[in-house]
């Protein structure tokens, strides 16, 4: 069975408005989550974009009834999927762009990279960076946890530096700053391309 085709399933069970629908892709998630590490190809090409279909779900929580613990069952099964990332060797290989990642293994996997929904973990941790003004509660709660656990992994990574630099509206603080020693909290105050309430909420709210 072609893994590709068994996430679309699985992402088409995370989309949908049903609960018990997408309490069963948590679990399919969870548990495919389990079986990933020694599926270096698969990690490469997919862990980013299970990580995507996952968080957008929890766009569902508010609405659901309590009873059902959605929420609780999401996080599981994306803390399945962080014991992948959090490994070095797959932390370095996220890194890479596509080209990188193309020239590192030369011609044995020519088109590996070329259907990663994200060039590289950079361009992912943006997409975390920015769902911290998501309008959703969970949402926001879940990426900037996620964010801040990759900027102490990869502190010296420079996606970080360019998303704080500048990004909070003067007056608000932000605990970014003591996971990065090389910006002062100072440096991090000015304009941002993500301002407003919503930017304002969610740094207020977590």
């Amino acid at each position: 069975v072609k893994v590709k085709l068994v996430l679309r399933r699985i992402y088409g069970l995370l989309s949908h408005p049903d609960v018990c629908k997408r309490l069963g892709g948590y679990t399919a998630m969870l548990h495919l989550s389990r079986s990933l590490s020694p599926h270096t190809r698969v990690v490469d090409q997919f862990l980013l974009e299970m990580f995507h279909h996952l968080i957008l779900s929890l766009r569902f929580v508010a609405t659901d009834d309590p009873a059902f613990d959605t929420e609780k069952h999401a996080v599981s099964a994306l803390a399945g999927l962080e014991k992948v990332l959090f490994r070095v060797k797959v932390l370095e290989m996220l890194f890479k762009t596509r080209e990188q990642a193309k020239s590192s293994r030369g011609s044995q996997f020519p088109s590996l990279s070329q259907r990663r929904t994200y060039d590289s973990l950079e361009k992912f941790s943006e997409f975390l960076f920015e769902q911290v003004a998501a309008s959703e509660k969970p949402i926001r709660r879940y990426c900037r946890s996620l964010f801040e656990r990759l900027m102490q992994k990869s502190p010296e990574a420079p996606i970080f530096h360019r998303l704080l630099e500048g990004s909070l509206p003067s007056g608000f603080s932000c605990s970014w700053s003591s996971s990065l020693p090389q910006v002062s909290a100072q440096d991090m105050v000015g304009s941002s391309k993500l301002t407003g309430r919503k930017r304002v909420a969610a740094v207020m709210d977590s």
